[in-house]
């Protein structure tokens, strides 16, 4: 039960984003332009879902995976904890 409720705590502060006839042609252009290739499309994908949603950030622990993607801003975990332990 405890699963459940941080799961239903998620999806109530974080809104899932639509799916949209606007993605395929985002992420074409993003794959495309930025030579993007193999396993990374499935990251351009995530990119395309961002930008058509007008999402700006993402938090990964994967930033190298969205390197050189443009329109999104990359966070890893490691800054959001180091600012907040600051305050």
């Amino acid at each position: 039960m405890l699963l459940n409720s941080v799961i239903e705590q998620l999806l109530s502060r974080f809104p899932i984003a639509d799916e949209t006839s606007q993605i395929f042609p985002s992420w074409f252009a993003l794959v495309n332009d930025h030579q993007i290739k193999g396993k990374r499309t499935h990251d351009a994908r995530i990119v395309a879902v961002m930008l058509t949603s007008g999402i700006s950030h993402i938090l990964t622990l994967n930033p190298n995976d969205f390197f050189g993607v443009p329109g999104i801003t990359v966070v890893h975990p490691h800054e959001v904890v180091g600012k907040s332990s600051e305050q």
